[in-house]
């Protein structure tokens, strides 16, 4: 293959993707395994662009969702829609901003079964709150459903020191990675566990832009997502639990 990978730097020839050889998850994986501060170089197909070089962490880097959203727009301009990885527990600023009230806006996944769970679905407040040790985060969400009831659920997630990686309490099979988004008041969850995988988009308002959700599903077709979901927000959010 035409592939090379060292301590410093993975390149990924314009051919591998033209040819079908590399897809998005093949990459997503090459980037999780990698330690922080390492780089990548990823050729653009155009060639009035660059190369470009970046630094990344294990989340996904603005070099790479380049070369994703090219693989369908055919053009590296402009910045992907989650371009800047989160800073890591322990930091001033993880998880602190991202405390508070969210809205559950779309979902992608491989196929259609792994996103089966939102289908009566028609709105999904979150509320997230520092929990009762440092390294755990307490969520609570109403579900409104499509017939028009309120369904309450809370869970912990507990945080994995040096990453961005959340375990669920009581779910040892499932894993959950933040990535941060750069349309206003956005967030991607990538949610795995046993038999499902799937990216999860947020948003501080019940009705963001619609540029944010096209490139979500943009993006996360590059990552062999191509089920898609968009939750219908027709009806009033259900008012969350205090307890």
């Amino acid at each position: 293959m035409n592939a090379r990978t060292s301590k410093k730097k993975i390149v990924v020839w314009p051919s591998m993707w033209r040819h079908g050889r590399i897809g998005g998850g093949w990459l997503l994986k090459v980037i999780e395994r990698r330690q922080r501060k390492t780089h990548l170089m990823a050729p653009c197909h155009n060639p009035n662009l660059s190369w470009k070089k970046t630094a990344t962490t294990p989340l996904l880097s603005l070099a790479v969702l380049r070369v994703m959203m090219k693989r369908l727009n055919g053009s590296c301009s402009g910045d992907p829609p989650f371009s800047d990885p989160l800073p890591p527990p322990g930091s001033l600023q993880f998880p602190e901003p991202h405390l508070g009230r969210w809205y559950f806006i779309a979902g992608a996944a491989p196929t259609k079964e792994e996103l089966a769970t939102f289908d009566p679905v028609d709105n999904i407040v979150f509320n997230m709150a520092s929990g009762s040790a440092p390294t755990q985060l307490q969520l609570r969400a109403t579900i409104r459903t499509k017939n028009g009831l309120c369904v309450p659920r809370k869970w912990i997630y507990h945080l994995t020191e040096g990453s961005t990686d959340l375990r669920t309490e009581g779910r040892p099979d499932m894993k959950t990675k933040l990535f941060s988004s750069s349309c206003p008041g956005g967030i991607m969850l990538k949610e795995s566990g046993q038999g499902y995988q799937r990216f999860l988009l947020y948003n501080r308002s019940p009705h963001p832009p619609e540029k944010c959700v096209e490139e979500f599903q943009s993006l996360t077709s590059c990552l062999d997502s191509k089920a898609f979901l968009l939750t219908p927000r027709n009806q009033e959010a259900c008012a969350l639990s205090s307890d």
